[in-house]
């Protein structure tokens, strides 16, 4: 039962660190995009 939910968090957790990665390297361009 506990598996699932320690799969979840670790996706999760990974998907934020790499979104805030993602998010930070591209600033930059997206707002020079945006701008």
């Amino acid at each position: 039962m506990l598996l699932p939910v320690i799969g979840a968090l670790l996706v999760g957790g990974a998907g934020v660190l790499f979104g805030t990665r993602r998010a930070l390297n591209v600033s930059p361009l997206t707002v020079l995009r945006e701008g």
